[in-house]
């Protein structure tokens, strides 16, 4: 982080356009005193979209290789095998017993958020709330971004 001038800043601001690596932030000196820099940054939304990617591709892995030990069921297959049909509510009714606090919670939280049924299934049958809520956020941010353009 630096500080620059006002035309430094114009400067880097044009050159942020061209390069997304480039980022500007703008803060007056109030704030920038209360700044808590000990504190661990929200993921962007780059870092977001390659968790997401991460979980696309490690859950491809995790059915490759439950394919070749041909093993007892785990619960990713199960869930593959639900039924998602009617509306979200439906649904949380149906699967909430297999679904542990977390991912109720997770569940809930998109539907609070005004995500739309497709949206909210589409995490539904992840395994494990934290890779719901980075699905959500990603989700989230893409809505966001889309209501902005």
């Amino acid at each position: 982080m630096n500080y620059i001038s006002k035309e430094e800043f114009t400067f880097f601001e044009e050159k942020a356009k061209e390069d997304s690596n480039i980022q500007t932030f703008q803060i007056d000196e109030e704030a920038f005193l209360y700044l808590n820099f000990n504190e661990t940054p929200q993921p962007s939304l780059r870092e977001l979209e390659k968790m997401v990617k991460e979980i696309q591709v490690a859950e491809v892995n995790e059915e490759e290789e439950e394919k070749e030990t041909d093993q007892q069921p785990d619960i990713l297959q199960d869930r593959e095998q639900w039924d998602l049909s009617g509306d979200i509510i439906d649904c949380f009714r149906r699967y909430s017993s297999e679904l542990s606090p977390e991912e109720q919670e997770e569940i809930i939280k998109g539907i609070e958020e005004g995500m739309t049924d497709q949206d909210v299934k589409r995490y539904f049958t992840l395994v494990g709330a934290e890779k719901m809520r980075q699905y959500r956020r990603v989700l989230m941010v893409a809505k966001i971004r889309d209501e902005d353009n």
